[in-house]
């Protein structure tokens, strides 16, 4: 590091060797023009810089660096991206829990039918019950199936719930 340090402005000086004068020898002289200018002296000095502001970064997933969006020295504020990760892991992670989405979409569909079903043959039963066609004890089996439907729908729905 170089520091540069300004040195008021001086006249030149002049120096004159005064010599005894001698008859076989002429004394000559010099003369020249005095200016006013600004003087500067660089001097390298051992230094070490540090930053004002600092602060620790750090990513909340593992991976690896895909692509820098800042370089040293850029000035940044919060909410800016600095990296972008690629995070395989992450993506297989994705993946994995799309198609456990899809298998809890597809389960609730299925109970759903099942309980309409057992809905349906109830209604059925109830009516031929009425008649006297069907004994009750038919009636009470196709109630504890509506029954055991509702169930598997709740749980269906807990499921999607976690």
């Amino acid at each position: 590091m170089k520091i540069r340090q300004k040195l008021p402005a001086l006249p030149t000086l002049f120096i004159f060797s005064i010599l005894p004068l001698s008859a076989s020898a002429a004394t000559s002289v010099q003369t020249t023009t005095s200016e006013v200018r600004s003087v500067s002296r660089e001097t390298p000095q051992p230094a070490n810089l540090l930053a004002f502001k600092s602060a620790s970064i750090g990513a909340r997933i593992d991976g690896y660096v895909s692509e820098v969006l800042v370089d040293i020295g850029d000035a940044v504020k919060k909410g800016d991206v600095l990296a972008r990760i690629d995070a395989p892991e992450l993506a297989a992670q994705k993946q994995i829990a799309l198609a456990e989405q899809s298998q809890l979409v597809m389960s609730m569909r299925s109970v759903k039918a099942d309980l309409a079903a057992a809905n349906a043959e109830n209604a059925r039963i109830k009516a031929m019950v009425a008649k006297k066609s069907l004994s009750e004890k038919v009636a009470l089996e196709s109630k504890s199936k509506v029954a055991a439907a509702k169930a598997k729908v709740a749980a269906a729905r807990a499921d999607c719930g976690r």
